[in-house]
């Protein structure tokens, strides 16, 4: 992230809104994704050198070279998060994206006609299939953990990563049933937190409030 350009002689309260403002910008990403554009403009830093280009800037010939080579591995959605990276990066210092220029979007139109943007999915997991794994859990204390948080993410349709963090104080019983907190989510980018709510279940055996009873 680039310096904020500052004046000379700034009082100190201006200097710490200045100081402020560039936290902000910092936090506009995540820690996740500020991991992997540094990872990305590194590989694309090294394959520059390797080939005599400049990175930064890098003129639109050179991410057309670039993408053109990447396509040859991999598929259209990885190679528009390495150019998000490296348009990041440009722009992280002030430089115009090379990823706005016309020769770049027709190239990169062009991989994606060529090798689809079908993405593959998971198939979701099924009440049957749900039901087979509870049956082969055992009666222990881990088990009746495991066989709860299952339920809850099944009944929820929580992602994996939300499921993880889930804690028992995150669990609100109400008249309706439980209210799941979830402080953070891949789809709550601005970490507003959201609430889901799980409903009696008409079966005993998947019903996620008759299970947190049994613990």
């Amino acid at each position: 992230m680039s310096e904020l350009q500052k004046p000379n002689h700034l009082p100190a309260a201006i200097e710490a809104i200045d100081d402020r403002a560039k936290y902000f910008m910092e936090k506009s990403l995540s820690e996740k994704t500020k991991k992997v554009y540094t990872q990305v403009w590194q590989e694309f830093e090294s394959w520059c050198l390797e080939h005599r280009f400049t990175p930064l800037p890098a003129i639109p010939e050179t991410i057309v070279r670039y993408i053109t080579v990447l396509s040859e591995n991999n598929k259209p959605a990885t190679i528009k998060k390495k150019m998000a990276a490296i348009s990041q990066a440009h722009k992280s210092v002030g430089l115009p994206s090379p990823m706005e220029h016309e020769f770049v979007r027709k190239t990169f139109r062009g991989i994606q006609k060529e090798k689809g943007t079908k993405q593959t999915r998971k198939s979701p997991l099924l009440l049957e299939e749900l039901q087979e794994i509870l049956s082969i859990i055992p009666n222990t204390k881990t088990g009746l953990r495991d066989r709860c948080l299952l339920i809850i993410g099944f009944v929820g349709a929580l992602r994996r990563s939300e499921l993880a963090v889930t804690r028992v104080e995150d669990l609100e019983r109400t008249r309706e049933g439980i209210v799941v907190h979830i402080e953070r989510s891949k789809t709550d980018t601005l970490a507003e937190g959201q609430q889901v709510i799980l409903p009696y279940g008409s079966n005993p055996k998947t019903c996620p409030i008759r299970t947190l009873e049994t613990i």
